[in-house]
């Protein structure tokens, strides 16, 4: 798992390296409803950074259109499937791809890691709060 701002080996890894062609079954990634990276699974800062600003742009041409379409659920294109989930400022994104070793998992599958993903940031967040009441009992949580 590669938070960004952290800094790797890997994160230099061109877009065609051999490990985002080939090696990476299902890729999560955690970014701003402004399409901005959080958190990926795989794949260096840039690369996850250029497939939010077109996720985003998709994400923007729907939700502007005069169809009023909503927000997108899920998107599947030869060996790639894209499942989306949107909570409050938070968009989830589950990329899995198809190759020899691996079959696609189920559009169901991959909601069920973006609820699971979800349900980290909470708990992480949970305890930080909790942590903060422990250190100062009196802390004001609504200002």
């Amino acid at each position: 798992a590669m938070y960004f701002g952290e800094e790797d080996e890997s994160s230099h890894d061109s877009i065609n390296s051999k490990e985002t062609k080939d090696d990476f079954e299902c890729n999560v990634i955690c970014m701003s409803q402004s399409g901005k990276p959080i958190y990926a699974r795989h794949g260096s800062h840039q690369q996850v950074a250029r497939l939010c600003g077109l996720i985003q742009a998709i994400r923007t041409s729907l939700t502007d259109s005069r169809m009023n379409l909503g927000d997108i659920q899920s998107l599947t294109s030869g060996e790639l499937t894209m499942v989306f989930m949107n909570v409050e400022s938070i968009a989830l994104l589950a990329v899995s791809k198809r190759n020899e070793r691996h079959v696609n998992e189920t559009e169901a599958y991959l909601r069920m890691q973006l609820e699971h993903v979800y349900g980290q940031i909470l708990l992480t967040l949970t305890e930080q709060v909790q942590s903060v009441f422990e250190q100062n009992p009196n802390f004001d949580l609504a200002e």
